[in-house]
């Protein structure tokens, strides 16, 4: 899930329904603030108990990630 952290809705409910089934959340705040934290709680727990949340400052940052995913 890729997300500013504004939503007009609460995805609580979803994703819990999601990770329930046994699928993992990753989710990716970009730019500012908002709600990130909100963002953050969506997102499954790893192996060792870390968040699969990221944050990062730009959309061209995520461009530029999935290019170099893209050639692994």
């Amino acid at each position: 899930m890729v997300s500013d952290g504004n939503s007009a809705t609460d995805g609580t409910t979803a994703a819990d329904v999601i990770k329930k089934a046994g699928n993992t959340i990753f989710t990716i705040g970009i730019e500012g603030q908002n709600l990130l934290v909100h963002l953050e709680a969506l997102s499954s727990r790893g192996a060792n108990g870390i968040k699969h949340f990221f944050h990062i400052k730009s959309y061209e940052t995520l461009e530029n990630i999935g290019k170099y995913l893209k050639r692994k």
